[in-house]
């Protein structure tokens, strides 16, 4: 009950840490070097708007494993001098304040996190040198598809322009510096960028289970041991298996063992033995455990995506609808969302096109309006760079209504009140 109340209580319904090995890491941030975006159909389509929402770049862990009698994690170390620290070239002037204009809020959730000091001195949870490295490689994909190729945006930046929604956590304010830094380049970055964000207990850019009491009740039923030992196949075997050959006492999820080895892995750091020969279930597992809780899996999904992310997708939805009307602020070409892989994941969900994979560190969901010479607009999903054909459809170009009736099935009218509604 213990590890689970942890689970809760410190991240649900926020990044979770990618599984990736070494390679994988290097793959990943490759991959953002050479991504191909999708073209423009012909010149019977103008693209004239685009919303990406990212997840952050790699971190320190956020969990600590239990007592294992029969493994070990190493002699581990977080050297905080090595791997933290801004890199030069990412950095720009930047401020963030409330979405109402005002200061911005202290983060509850990063005054939890900084409590826990890794060995090295490294705080859980901050992005590190190789994860800024990472947004600022997709910042530099950005600029090459929305400024070379396309041209929907001037080289120096105009901050009317644009517009930054973080989370209020430093690694998402850092994430989203980075992206900035790569898109423009510091040299045409004049002045300071401004970001927007909010206090925990009104966010719902993620699934909030600090403050959504109906996400909270949900999550809580749903990560319990019995629950998902009957609600997913083979649980119940594979987590008595593992528990039994990492000699682990207490209750456990795969979660906390997923993103310990998800970082170590991704930093180049030695993976304990067990974890390498266990790592196809850890890494099944703890996918269904954050699909149960995150996404409302098997029951009662619809009602918690509308509560998790159905506001942020309204959100996308109503820019856009801005840009087709001319309302302001229809002078917004791009907005970015530094988020976390719970977004990402939960929104794929709601489009029908998630694939039961983790989204990688520094994965982005892009959102692209485009306008047709007979004035009828449409919305193209790429996901890091690839076109994605929403179920029913026979091409990535998706009409606009059809897009705006799929997401309203999400909408939500008062948060606050739904929320607690829920929970009574």
């Amino acid at each position: 009950m213990a590890a689970r109340l942890k689970f809760l209580g410190r991240v649900c319904g926020i990044g979770l840490g990618a599984f990736l090995s070494v390679k994988t890491a290097q793959k990943a941030t490759k991959y953002h070097h050479n991504v191909i975006f999708a073209r423009e159909e012909d010149k019977e389509y103008q693209l004239v708007h685009v919303q990406v929402a990212f997840r952050h770049g790699a971190r320190t862990p956020i969990f600590s494993l239990p007592e294992m009698q029969n493994a070990s994690v190493g002699d581990v170390v977080w050297d905080k001098d090595k791997m933290l620290g801004d890199l030069p070239e990412t950095l720009i002037k930047y401020r963030v304040k409330d979405l109402d204009g005002g200061r911005q809020p202290v983060s509850e959730y990063d005054t939890r996190q900084k409590k826990v000091i890794w060995p090295g001195g490294s705080e859980a949870g901050q992005l590190t040198k190789l994860g800024q490295r990472q947004m600022y490689d997709l910042g530099k994909n950005l600029h090459r598809r929305y400024i070379k190729e396309v041209e929907l945006l001037h080289p120096q930046l105009v901050p009317q322009e644009i517009y930054v929604r973080t989370s209020n956590m430093q690694r998402t304010i850092d994430s989203a510096r980075c992206v900035i830094a790569g898109l423009y380049g510091q040299q045409n970055v004049k002045g300071v960028v401004t970001m927007v964000t909010c206090p925990e207990k009104d966010e719902s850019i993620y699934p909030n289970s600090h403050y959504c009491m109906a996400i909270k009740k949900w999550a809580h039923s749903a990560l319990s041991t019995a629950f998902l030992m009957s609600n997913i196949d083979g649980y119940k075997k594979d987590y008595e298996e593992f528990k039994e050959a990492a000699g682990i006492k207490d209750k456990h999820v795969f979660v906390f063992f997923r993103d310990f080895i998800a970082a170590q892995e991704a930093h180049g750091m030695p993976v304990s033995p067990i974890f390498i020969k266990y790592r196809e279930m850890i890494e099944r597992n703890a996918t269904h455990e954050l699909v149960s809780v995150q996404c409302g899996y098997p029951h009662g999904r619809h009602e918690i995506l509308r509560l998790g992310v159905g506001q942020a997708l309204e959100n996308i939805l109503e820019r856009m609808k801005d840009k087709i009307t001319k309302k302001s602020p229809s002078y917004h070409r791009l907005c970015l969302y530094s988020v976390h892989d719970t977004t990402i994941i939960c929104m794929l969900v709601c489009l029908g096109l998630y694939n039961n994979e983790w989204p990688d560190f520094s994965a982005d969901l892009a959102f692209e309006l485009y306008k047709k010479k007979d004035g009828q607009y449409f919305v193209k999903i790429l996901l890091q760079g690839k076109e994605q054909i929403l179920p029913g459809a026979t091409s990535a170009m998706y009409p606009f209504e059809k897009f705006r009736k799929l997401i309203t099935s999400y909408s939500v009218e008062d948060w606050h009140q739904e929320c607690n509604q829920q929970h009574h």
